[in-house]
């Protein structure tokens, strides 16, 4: 499959052209890095590699990260859209805080208040700290500082026991932003 031609499959090629869009995130431009992360979403939903995330959930992520805002809602919208028809029990909470994470960032806190809120309460504890960061988030950016300082310390209980890595750098940025608001 290394030359992506007829013999590879629709899921061979999505997860090489994932694999190649991570890579190219470290050295490439935006657009071709995010280019080729967007070529790894494909109509049909496959579960049986081992990724860091989903394809959508990548995509999204990169977007958010170059700023690209409208791509990050576009692509993680649809794959919403896509969660609500079947049943995907890690990805659907992961692509709705992210959702909603977009939705904060839009100034639509009502909107990720709600996604926030339709995620369980038993999550993956990355998933966990996007949701306690979320609502963190969210709080303070509604100027509830009880709801800040509450949602904050929820987000250092899971944060005291999650392995850090470079895909939650959205949350620790916002827990640190609330962190100087509240003093901590």
């Amino acid at each position: 499959c290394s030359n992506l031609g007829a013999g590879c499959t629709t899921a061979a090629r999505a997860a090489r052209n994932l694999a190649d869009g991570l890579l190219q995130t470290l050295d490439q431009p935006f657009a071709a890095a995010i280019g080729r992360l967007s070529q790894s979403i494909t109509a049909e939903r496959t579960d049986t590699g081992v990724a860091p995330d989903s394809p959508a959930a990548l995509v999204t992520l990169a977007a958010l990260h170059g700023g690209d805002a409208v791509r990050a809602r576009s692509i993680i919208g649809r794959a919403v859209g896509a969660d609500s028809s079947d049943d995907h029990g890690f990805t659907g909470p992961r692509h709705r805080l992210l959702l909603g994470w977009v939705r904060m960032l839009d100034g639509q806190l009502s909107a990720a208040s709600a996604d926030a809120a339709s995620v369980p309460s038993s999550l993956h504890r990355r998933d966990a700290l996007w949701s306690a960061a979320l609502r963190t988030a969210i709080a303070r950016r509604g100027g509830d500082g009880g709801a800040t300082q509450k949602y904050w310390y929820a987000a250092m209980d899971v944060l005291a026991e999650y392995s850090l890595d470079i895909y939650c750098t959205l949350p620790l940025g916002e827990l640190w932003v609330a962190a100087a608001r509240l003093r901590q």
